[in-house]
């Protein structure tokens, strides 16, 4: 189970990065942005960012992570204790990569009971994807 993101972490991360924006807007316009500013830029509401800021919530819609990550990088997603999409899969096959080959034998094998015991509580439960 998955740790809850931690608010301050990530407000932490999200007010370096506005700043680290605001440093290049300075840099490329000769004005100081406000957190207005960088919500207008990041495309959401100014107390939505607010919120974020203040630590009060963090986001979570994954199209609003995506979105974010577009524009900050995928650090949103370590700032809020995620792997980003595609992660877990890469971060397996970096660990496969690394092992020896019964040991990957070992881990496929492992795998496939696992998809297997899956497979079976999906269909129990009225459909191979949980539906």
């Amino acid at each position: 189970m998955m740790a809850m993101p931690s608010r301050t972490t990530f407000s932490t991360w999200l007010i370096d990065k506005y700043h680290d924006w605001a440093k290049e807007e300075h840099r490329r316009t000769g004005r100081d942005p406000s957190m207005t500013d960088f919500a207008a830029w990041l495309g959401v509401k100014q107390p939505t960012l607010a919120a974020w800021a203040n630590g009060r919530y963090v986001p979570s819609d994954p199209d609003v992570l995506k979105s974010l990550a577009a524009k900050l990088g995928n650090g949103v997603y370590g700032a809020l204790g995620m792997l980003p999409p595609g992660g877990r899969e890469r971060a397996i096959l970096d660990i496969l990569g690394r092992l020896s080959e019964d040991e990957k034998a070992e881990a496929v094998r492992l795998l496939r009971e696992l998809e297997r015991g899956r497979v079976d509580t999906d269909i129990n439960a009225g459909g191979l994807n949980g539906e």
